[in-house]
């Protein structure tokens, strides 16, 4: 993960004439996609194959991120609602919502733009400056998305 951009480019190279099998645990979304041909997921003490590409992966994610606080949500409300009364429930600010739905399309754009440009040909030949910026730029996109996706849960969850 803290690789110059020669060295990625020598370790991706490296990694995809290797004939056996290898296992990639990176924070570079953008390296396990030009590496990996299966994606696996690691929990609940399990191991399984995961249908699908990195962007079906960060969908999933989110998806279980969701159902989990869905169930930690109506755990906590049966037990209030046990003990005493019910608290009156906190309006979802709709405005807010559309807001960072909004942001969310811009920034996807905005990753398949740059990912479109990493991916061209001769992209990693161009002059260390302007592979880093865009690449920068990437990985400043996604922290971006990570924060307005967290953002969006918290104000859909009402």
């Amino acid at each position: 993960n803290h690789l110059d951009i020669d060295a990625r480019e020598a370790l991706v190279q490296a990694l995809n004439n290797y004939e056996g099998a290898i296992v990639i645990v990176s924070h570079d979304p953008n390296m396990v996609e030009r590496v990996a041909d299966r994606l696996w997921i690691v929990r609940d003490s399990g191991c399984h194959h995961f249908e699908g590409d990195l962007e079906d992966y960060r969908k999933y994610t989110i998806q279980m991120r969701r159902d989990e606080r869905k169930k930690e949500k109506e755990s906590k409300e049966t037990a209030v609602v046990s003990k005493a009364e019910s608290k009156p429930k906190v309006s979802v600010d709709k405005k807010l919502i559309a807001q960072l739905e909004k942001q969310l399309e811009k920034l996807e754009a905005q990753k398949a733009e740059l990912e479109a440009t990493m991916a061209t040909e001769g992209f990693y030949t161009k002059p260390y400056e302007e592979m880093g910026a865009v690449q920068d730029k990437h990985t400043k996109v996604l922290s971006d998305l990570e924060e307005i996706e967290e953002k969006w849960l918290k104000a859909t969850e009402g």
